[in-house]
């Protein structure tokens, strides 16, 4: 064979200059990658967050309009369950049971007690994991527990004796929120709270319990889990994106305040 009829072979250099092309072009392409990914997961928590409002309401429903017992706002998803296509829900041990699996946000990771607070019947979450909630003896401790990303508002409660709760969903309005992604279990926004100073919010959560306080306080929802902004469900089964500054726009009691814009400590 003459040596020009040989097959032409790539040279080292040329090897790596292909390879230099392709590790820029993923170092370009990655960030964009998990953003899309990041924005896929806040689109599937609005989802569920949604489908948690439209079992909210089919409860309603079925007693007469008449919203969740307040005694039940620490456990409210052990009473929404039934409307999902669950038939494990009364002795859930995980949240991936059930349907408690659409309890957590897939931009959130379980609940660690390393580096954020905990106690007897549960613990704290932050922006980027789960809170828990460990059944009590009072409620036939069985060592289960439950772990979630979303929260309930108290005023969507009945039998509160506080004359500015929706007892009946159809006192609400389509911007009264029913329940949104949060740090907690429950949470009850106050018009007072509007005036007191956020400086030593923590958006991100993971202040030792410092920015989630054992009061309800609307700080619960000031957690920065999809870029400044956080899922809400309201009365009419509606879900959004609110961003966090917004929290005090919505009507969250029948005589609450609105703000329209509230100052944020920045990221």
């Amino acid at each position: 064979m003459r040596r020009q009829d040989r097959p032409k072979a790539f040279t080292l250099i040329e090897l790596l200059v292909v390879i230099a092309i392709i590790a820029l072009l993923l170092s370009i392409m990655m960030p964009a990658l998990g953003i899309v990914k990041e924005k896929a997961k806040a689109v599937v928590c609005q989802s569920q967050v949604r489908d948690w409002g439209l079992a909210w309401t089919l409860y309603a429903n079925d007693h007469d309009g008449t919203n969740l017992n307040h005694e039940s706002a620490y456990f409210w998803f052990y009473k929404i369950a039934p409307y999902f296509s669950s038939s494990n829900f009364a002795d859930n041990r995980g949240s991936a049971e059930g349907a408690m699996e659409v309890l957590v946000c897939p931009s959130t990771k379980p609940w660690s007690d390393a580096g954020n607070n905990s106690f007897g019947w549960g613990g704290y979450g932050r922006a980027d994991m789960c809170w828990e909630w460990r059944r009590s003896a009072d409620q036939g401790d069985d060592g289960s527990y439950t772990q979630g990303s979303y929260i309930a508002s108290n005023w969507m409660m009945s039998n509160t004796g506080n004359a500015n709760a929706y007892e009946n969903i159809s006192e609400a309005k389509s911007d009264a929120p029913i329940l949104a992604d949060g740090g907690f279990l429950r949470v009850s926004p106050t018009s007072e709270e509007a005036e007191t100073s956020t400086e030593l919010v923590n958006l991100q959560g993971d202040g030792k319990g410092d920015n989630l306080p054992m009061s309800d306080s609307i700080e619960r929802l000031l957690l920065d889990r999809h870029g400044m902004a956080t899922n809400v469900v309201f009365a009419d089964a509606h879900a959004e994106r609110v961003d966090l500054e917004d929290m005090w726009s919505l009507k969250w009691h029948k005589s609450f305040e609105r703000v329209d814009k509230l100052e944020l400590p920045s990221r």
